[in-house]
């Protein structure tokens, strides 16, 4: 398995080297550049940036959890529909 967190234009050059070796048959993928599962490899792509916001999301409205219970299904939804 192989966990991509680089810049953008890494990306391109890096999965060759990783096709190159033929023994990588996952990829973690934490790059800006969403990638496609093939023959050779099954992906994973992970968007940081949603990620922190749905757990921003969360922090900021668990106070509300008690209360208003709304406002804290809809930030729980994003986490959800994301699942399914």
């Amino acid at each position: 398995m192989a966990i991509l967190c680089t810049p953008e234009q890494s990306v391109p050059n890096l999965l060759e080297q990783l096709r190159s070796t033929g023994v990588i048959r996952g990829v973690l993928n934490f790059t800006p550049t969403p990638l496609r599962s093939d023959e050779q490899f099954c992906v994973q792509n992970i968007d940081i940036r949603m990620e922190l916001e749905k757990l921003f999301c969360l922090i900021h409205f668990d106070k509300h959890r008690r209360g208003t219970n709304d406002v804290h299904k809809k930030c729980c939804a994003l986490k959800t529909a994301e699942v399914t």
